[in-house]
């Protein structure tokens, strides 16, 4: 029983090392740890829906977010003012009420 329970234990941290690298891969613009030419990495806007939020909550600390190049993430449908000139990285469900939110903010 116990050999089964190491092996639960193993799969489980397996499962979460391998989603943890698929979403730094997801915020990275689907390429390894970008960095521009001073070395410091792509600074970018984090936005996410409930969903995406708690896929990213257990995940990645604000810490590691910041070490990645997000220096801001928000809700999708939080207040928020535009952000020109800095690109973005949505995570959200692809849900009609997400995509009409979305394409409120591509008209600024």
């Amino acid at each position: 029983m116990a050999a089964a329970a190491a092996a639960t234990a193993a799969a489980a941290a397996s499962i979460r090392e391998r989603q943890t690298v698929a979403l730094k891969r997801m915020l990275n613009f689907n390429v390894p740890h970008i960095k521009n030419s001073t070395g410091e990495p792509v600074w970018k806007v984090l936005i996410y829906d409930r969903f995406g939020q708690d896929i990213i909550s257990p995940l990645l600390s604000v810490k590691e977010l910041r070490d990645m190049g997000i220096t801001l993430h928000l809700l999708l449908h939080s207040d928020r003012d535009p952000i020109p000139d800095v690109p973005a990285v949505y995570f959200v469900m692809p849900t009609e009420e997400n995509i009409d939110r979305m394409c409120q903010f591509s008209l600024y």
